[in-house]
C-alpha cells in the first residue's frame, strides 16, 4: 500500500479539532494520532509533541516509532508561520527534547535528504 501521511494539522481540522493547545490536549493529540498511524501501519507523521512523556507513551503505541526532531532557527519559523504562532511569542517549545532517534537541522538539511535519511534508517 505504500507510506500514508498523517499531518497534525490536517487532523486537528478532523479527529482532534476538540482539542486546544493546553498540555492535556496535547498529550491527547498525539495518543489519537498514534492509534491511528498504528491502523494504517507504515506512516510518516507530522506532529509537533513538545513532552518527552507523551512521545514515550506513543512509543508504547508504535511498534517500529522513529523519533526526528527538526532543529529550524526563530527566524525561519516566524517567515513560515501562517498561524501567528511565533509572531505573538506563543511559539510552540520542545519542553523535554530527550532523545531523538535522528535529528536533523533544517537550515543546513534539505526535505529530500531528511526523508532519504529517515527512509535508510528504518532500511527501506
Amino acid at each position: 500500500m505504500g507510506w500514508k501521511l498523517l499531518d497534525g494539522d490536517e487532523l486537528r481540522k478532523g479527529i482532534n479539532n476538540d482539542l486546544g493547545y493546553d498540555r492535556a490536549s496535547k498529550k491527547e493529540s498525539a495518543l489519537r494520532t498514534a492509534h491511528i498511524a498504528k491502523l494504517f501501519g507504515d506512516c510518516v507523521v507530522s506532529h509537533m509533541s513538545p513532552y518527552a512523556e507523551d512521545r514515550e507513551l506513543v512509543k508504547n503505541i508504535i511498534a517500529d516509532y522513529v523519533e526526528v526532531y527538526l532543529d529550524c532557527p526563530i527566524d525561519v519559523l516566524k517567515k513560515r508561520d501562517t498561524k501567528g504562532f511565533y509572531v505573538n511569542g506563543n511559539a510552540f517549545v520542545v519542553h523535554e527534547l530527550g532523545s531523538p532517534d535522528l535529528a536533523f537541522d533544517t537550515s543546513v538539511d534539505s526535505a529530500d535528504y531528511i526523508c532519504d535519511r529517515v527512509c535508510r534508517s528504518r532500511g527501506d
